[in-house]
Order: C-alpha cells, then sequence, then structure tokens
C-alpha cells in the first residue's frame, strides 16, 4: 500500500494546471531538496525537541554549548539551518557564552575577543554554571513548533 504521502503526490502531479496553487504544488512535490516523507520530517526534528528539553535543564555552560552547537551540526535542511544562523545571530550574550566557555574549557580566544569579556578569573569562573535558554534560543524552537509536532 502507498504511503499517503506519494498518493498526494501523484495525485497533484496529474492534475492539469489551472491555476497558480496547482502549479506551485507539482513544482514544490518535484522539487528533491524538500524531504516528501512525514517520517524524515518527524525523525530529524525529534533531535530538536530533545535538544530543547535538555536546554530546559540546568546544565553547565559547556554542556549546554555542546547541545546548542550539535543542534548546529544537525540541521541540513536550508531554510531550518539559515532560521538557526539568524536567531543566533541576533544574540550577541551567545558568543560571549561560548568565548567564555573556550576559556574555561581552557582553549585560546583572541585578544578582541578577551578584551570583550570580564578580566577577573574569579568572575570568568563563575559562568560554568551559566544557564544557556534565553529567549532567542526559545524562539527558535517556537518558530519550528509546527514541524516538531507533526503527526
Amino acid at each position: 500500500m502507498p504511503s499517503p504521502t506519494k498518493v498526494i503526490k501523484e495525485h497533484i502531479l496529474t492534475m492539469e494546471i489551472e491555476s497558480q496553487v496547482i502549479e506551485t504544488a507539482q513544482e514544490l512535490f518535484c522539487d528533491v531538496t524538500i524531504p516528501g516523507e512525514p517520517v524524515h520530517i518527524k525523525s530529524n526534528f525529534q533531535k530538536l525537541v530533545k535538544s530543547k528539553e535538555k536546554l530546559k535543564e540546568q546544565l553547565l555552560l559547556a554542556q549546554s554549548i555542546r547541545t546548542v552547537s550539535e543542534v548546529d551540526d544537525s540541521l541540513h535542511l536550508e531554510p531550518l539551518k539559515k532560521k538557526f544562523i539568524e536567531v543566533f545571530s541576533k544574540n550577541p550574550g551567545f558568543k560571549k557564552l561560548k568565548d567564555i566557555n573556550e576559556i574555561l574549557v581552557g582553549r585560546q580566544v583572541t585578544e578582541a575577543e578577551r578584551a570583550a569579556l570580564p578580566s577577573e578569573p574569579q568572575i570568568l569562573a563563575n559562568f560554568t554554571c551559566a544557564l544557556n535558554t534565553s529567549v532567542n534560543v526559545e524562539h527558535f524552537f517556537s518558530s519550528l513548533k509546527d514541524l516538531m509536532s507533526f503527526k
């Protein structure tokens, strides 16, 4: 038995182009860059749901930065990757947290990055337990809510 997606696709592709809507639907079903199976979409967005829940926990800074980086690495669909970059580029505080984390785990940061951070070692050490869930993180995940709850 063919999947519902395939049945709908076959039906749409056999329709006569009587309107812009039909033409657009046919183009979208033929676009190989758009995953066509709901299972594919749901399985990939499960990672996002789990990451969102993980970020709500009280994680060490290194763990939360790693979680956000894993989400970034797992996004392969262009609209999602673009949205992720857009949301986090609007959050200069996240960049500072990443730089502080680099120092805390023993990696080097540039002089310019270091100059933008607190100079007292004790203040930097206190960031070990800094929470990484921000309005921007919540905004990114909220913007994907419809896709993540796809059934």
